[in-house]
């Protein structure tokens, strides 16, 4: 398995069926994940990370790096989102690396 950053158009349409198989817990929330994925790194810094099995995009994180401010104090920091694994490759690991 090799984690890596979305390099190409390709990536994206893999990551995007991607979170439609794991986000359809209803009719049409799946294709809203993917919408708002796609809405998200073209309109934000966000780096999107995928997992790649030979060839094959299987699993995805999105990471959103913030400044947080706690009690006055700035902490660098960010959110982790969009956490996806395609189906047949749950439970190996994938989503913890």
């Amino acid at each position: 398995m090799v984690i890596r950053q979305v390099e190409s158009d390709a990536d994206r349409a893999a990551v995007q069926a991607l979170l439609r198989e794991a986000f359809e817990v209803q009719p049409g929330v799946g294709g809203g994940f993917a919408q708002l994925y796609l809405d998200v790194i073209t309109k934000t810094s966000a780096n999107s990370y995928v997992a790649v099995i030979d060839g094959q995009v299987v699993g995805h994180a999105l990471l959103a790096l913030r400044m947080f401010v706690i009690d006055g104090v700035h902490l660098p920091g960010g959110i982790l989102a969009m956490v996806a694994v395609a189906s047949k490759y749950r439970g190996r690991g994938i989503g913890s690396a």
